[in-house]
């Protein structure tokens, strides 16, 4: 017969900490937590105390933070947030920034302010306010992959290349107005049938034209 087994509930009256250490160490300020750990080192008054963070995201802890901390002994949660201290943040020689904004993402930000590269935890945002986006690999590729769809949206799009090979199952393309091909060269290699359906068809040649087929059936 399995023994009942007590589980302490935090007691006690909420009080204000201020983060001192993130992890499960020894309470000295560490570089960082490991991942999935939410231990916090607080000081209560000139008591130095562990709790647990169970406050939910996108709050991300950092020290200096005063919190609200409930219960005692090793039974210490922490609930809300009073005060947050400015994340820190990194400053490049022209006055480029990186930091963590006030909902738990990353961002790097121009000297002027505006934002170029902007991280959530799921989704990356690049972002040219002005000029151009350059993706260069002089020495390389560049490959995209996506699980779901890639999609490009311009009023114009150029495309530069000595070959352009394309392969896929099926490909639909649908202009509303002009489709126009100029080429050296067209060849169609159709395994089975070939349709065309207009309106109207015109078919010119300078020289000859010529048509070949076990069947030719007009009209």
């Amino acid at each position: 017969m399995m023994e009942a087994q007590h589980v302490t509930h935090p007691t006690g009256q909420p009080a204000v900490g201020v983060v001192v250490g993130i992890g499960s160490g020894t309470g000295s300020t560490p570089v960082g937590p490991a991942p999935g750990d939410r231990h916090l080192w607080l000081e209560l008054g000139p008591t130095r105390v562990r709790a647990l963070l169970a406050v939910a995201a996108p709050y991300q802890p950092a020290v200096g933070d005063r919190v609200v901390v409930v219960g005692d002994g090793d039974n210490r949660f922490v609930i809300g947030v009073v005060e947050r201290k400015s994340p820190p943040q990194l400053t490049t020689q022209d006055g480029s920034t990186a930091s963590i904004s006030e909902d738990g993402c990353l961002e790097v930000r121009d000297p002027e302010g505006q934002l170029r590269v902007r991280y959530d935890g799921e989704q990356t945002t690049i972002v040219a306010a002005a000029g151009d986006l350059v993706l260069d690999a002089p020495e390389g590729g560049v490959i995209m992959r996506a699980k779901t769809d890639v999609a490009v949206e311009a009023p114009r799009i150029t495309l530069q290349a000595e070959q352009l090979f394309e392969k896929t199952r099926e490909s639909v393309r649908e202009v509303s107005s002009l489709l126009l091909t100029r080429a050296g060269r067209i060849r169609s290699l159709v395994r089975e049938s070939f349709t065309m359906k207009s309106h109207r068809t015109r078919m010119v040649s300078e020289k000859e034209t010529a048509i070949d087929g076990k069947r030719i059936l007009l009209g």
